[in-house]
């Protein structure tokens, strides 16, 4: 099947702000449709978005976009095969020319990625995400297993999604790892609903923000936690076992250039400053995830953030920017342990599912889960990063592992090469649990040998606490 046309008109997105929706339809009659998303902060490294810059909508119009789709785009993908997306996104980049994908503007160029994803799908007869999976393990096993994310929820904003002087963007809750996904989005649900009431019950507005949270104009960030953590326990569920809490810092957003400003508070923090503000948050509330902590070209400060605050999940989304070169720089240094995929980000889907396999080799290379003192179980965090040592083994079933268990320097070398095989045994039990053989699984310990912070102090210990998983094959 081959691509018959490519049509695009201007339409507005759930803000009011003009995006393109593009159609291409196939000369067998099936047709795939899509439309571009577009975010309120963005990274300034993200792909280029080509806006009219007139007296339209602000000069955000994008008939400028649609025009390169239609007179550029369209002629140069006529007649080509929809099954072969990587060609179609090769052929766009290299008719923009430009690593920004300046000329043709990356809104143009992903739209028509993903309507010509869309059109493919329903050629086949196959649900998207279904068609994406094939894509995605077209150098691999086709027959990966499917599973579906852990939910979040945005249940309250500030920054650039509110009008109120709370400074972090997003206040996220998400459920449990052992509850199915309907499960857990109903229990996200009903704290949602608590909110409300809770708020409401004390003279708050629920008035909304910009993507749905409640927005009431609260005194800080704390306040902000401990209404979340009393709506949670007031929806009668366990803060910390069956409901936690994430953050959306959007750092980028209260950075002047030198200093972080936090204006709820009106407090001034150096990078340094900002970083312990952080551990003594995340540990006084016991938070799991926490996104764009620092600016984006931080690069010191998210290295050093991502050193002291181990068995937390921490994002990089504007750092990022779903680029696979500066993923690979993340990786490379340790800045951050996660990354948020936009395909808006990159311009097409092809490079964004090369950043998602990129991430997922590296996390067989080098997905490291931390043990409490003299401990070998396994915590809520570490749970998390296993999760994604099972999904890249599925999509890769080829690979073997070697599980690598470590200690600290306190103990004798008889007793911490035995804990450091517990540790290293922990991870392997909870891989099986998820279906991975047994024999694609090494396991050994080097004790204390081997340590990765040669300190001698409760940090440094934490740091050596440890089991890595390493790419055997």
């Amino acid at each position: 099947m081959h691509i018959k046309s490519i049509d695009a008109i201007e339409i507005l997105d759930s803000r009011g702000v003009p995006s393109i929706h593009t159609s291409v339809v196939l000369n067998s009659g099936h047709k795939g449709e899509a439309m571009v998303p577009s975010g309120a902060s963005t990274g300034k490294k993200e792909a280029f978005e080509l806006r009219d810059n007139d007296e339209r909508f602000d000069g955000k119009g994008t008939k400028k976009a649609i025009e390169n789709i239609k007179s550029l785009i369209q002629p140069a993908l006529l007649g080509k095969p929809i099954e072969e997306q990587k060609e179609l996104d090769q052929i766009m980049i290299n008719l923009d020319g430009t690593r920004e994908k300046k000329k043709l503007g990356a809104n143009s160029i992903l739209s028509v990625s993903l309507a010509c994803t869309r059109a493919a799908a329903n050629a086949m007869n196959l649900p998207l995400y279904d068609y994406i999976r094939i894509l995605f393990n077209s150098k691999s096993d086709k027959g990966s297993t499917l599973s579906m994310p852990k939910p979040m929820l945005n249940i309250f904003n500030g920054g650039a999604h509110s009008n109120n002087r709370i400074d972090i963007q997003e206040f996220m809750i998400m459920p449990s790892g052992d509850v199915s996904f309907s499960e857990g989005l109903k229990n996200c649900v009903q704290v949602y609903t608590s909110l409300k009431r809770l708020l409401s019950s004390k003279g708050w507005s629920t008035n909304v923000g910009d993507e749905g949270g409640f927005a009431p104009n609260l005194d800080s960030n704390e306040e902000v936690i401990e209404y979340l953590i009393k709506a949670i326990q007031s929806a009668n569920f366990s803060y910390g076992k069956d409901i936690f809490i994430s953050l959306d810092c959007a750092a980028s957003e209260f950075f002047d250039g030198r200093n972080y400003i936090l204006n709820a508070t009106d407090e001034t923090f150096s990078s340094d400053g900002l970083i312990d503000y952080y551990v003594k948050l995340i540990k006084k509330f016991d938070i799991k995830s926490i996104e764009d902590p620092l600016h984006e070209d931080d690069w010191d400060g998210w290295i050093k953030l991502t050193s002291e605050l181990n068995g937390v999940q921490i994002v990089g989304d504007d750092i990022f920017v779903t680029q696979r070169e500066l993923l690979k720089k993340g990786i490379d240094s340790h800045a951050g342990n996660a990354i948020l995929i936009k395909p808006n980000q990159v311009g097409t889907l092809t490079e964004s599912l090369e950043s998602i396999q990129y991430n997922n080799k590296a996390v067989l290379t080098n997905a490291t889960v931390y043990f409490e003192f003299d401990k070998s179980s396994l915590t809520s965090r570490s749970l998390q990063i296993l999760k994604s040592v099972v999904e890249a083994l599925s999509e890769n079933p080829s690979v073997t592992v070697t599980l690598a268990g470590h200690a600290d320097e306190r103990g004798t070398r008889e007793y911490n090469l035995a804990l450091g095989e517990r540790r290293a045994n922990a991870a392997k039990d909870y891989l099986m649990t998820y279906g991975v053989s047994s024999d694609r699984i090494k396991v050994l310990s080097y004790g204390k040998e081997r340590p990765v912070d040669s300190g001698s102090n409760p940090l440094s210990w934490s740091k050596n606490r440890r089991s890595v998983t390493v790419k055997a094959n």
